[in-house]
């Protein structure tokens, strides 16, 4: 299960700046292409099974997932989760890639961009810097997936 954008409130990251915590703002590649020629029933499906993989990996105790946009997605990461971040990830964009597609419900190439960022006192004034970092940096990976014609 997933909250939608209306959910994130500051409250939802107060505090943030004084704990150990990250951002990873996902994107699914490929939901355009899937409602476009197969239809929102196809979309629609893409994002569940998109979700599925998302929350397998960051849905546990201490994080929630939020969907921002039509196909992004961000989760704060506490806890155990952020201690593992690199290891989550690591498992995220294995699944992913064993994954003929994300989405069973059609056979375009769809795939999911992510960026983390994680709270630096030295760099960033307010959650606002870290979110905008972790979406910058998701931005990067999806520049370099169209280049090397990588799915993850």
């Amino acid at each position: 299960e997933f909250r939608h954008r209306s959910w994130i409130r500051e409250s939802v990251f107060e505090g943030l700046e004084k704990r150990k915590a990250g951002i990873v703002f996902c994107d699914i590649n490929g939901l355009k292409t899937a409602n476009d020629q197969y239809g929102h029933e196809a979309g629609g499906a893409l994002i569940n099974e998109s979700v599925v993989l998302l929350t397998e990996k960051f849905n546990r105790e201490d994080d929630e997932i939020y969907r921002i946009g039509g196909d992004e997605f961000v989760t704060v990461l506490r806890g155990e989760d952020y201690e593992a971040r690199a290891a989550l990830l690591e498992e995220l964009k294995l699944k992913v890639a064993q994954a003929e597609n994300i989405s069973s419900v059609f056979d375009g190439k769809a795939s999911m961009a992510y960026g983390l960022a994680v709270f630096d006192s030295e760099l960033d004034d307010g959650v606002s810097t870290v979110f905008r970092r972790a979406d910058g940096s998701m931005y990067n990976k999806k520049r370099l997936m169209r280049f090397s014609g990588s799915r993850i």
